[in-house]
């Protein structure tokens, strides 16, 4: 109940790379405390055949914990974490 998910991010393929993911996951706590005020953490998931992505998440100081989801339809998906 005091988790906030976000639901999906999408950078265009012509601007990956340039460090807009890193720079909006960067902003992301900040929003979601504002926002989301009760929120005491961020849950995310991500496709395991998407380590850039992953890779991101981790340097916005996400944590994966080895928990796989796999309820979806997207296939196998990294659950990450972020305390606020």
């Amino acid at each position: 109940p005091d988790s906030i998910g976000l639901r999906g991010v999408l950078i265009d393929a012509r601007l990956q790379g340039r460090g807009y993911g890193r720079q909006a996951m960067t902003a992301l706590p900040a929003h979601v405390r504002t926002e989301y005020p009760a929120a005491r953490q961020i849950v995310l998931t991500v496709n395991v055949l998407n380590p850039a992505a992953r890779a991101t998440y981790l340097r916005a100081d996400f944590r994966d914990e080895g928990e796989i989801y796999t309820g979806g339809t997207r296939g196998p998906q990294h659950v990450m974490r972020l305390d606020l």
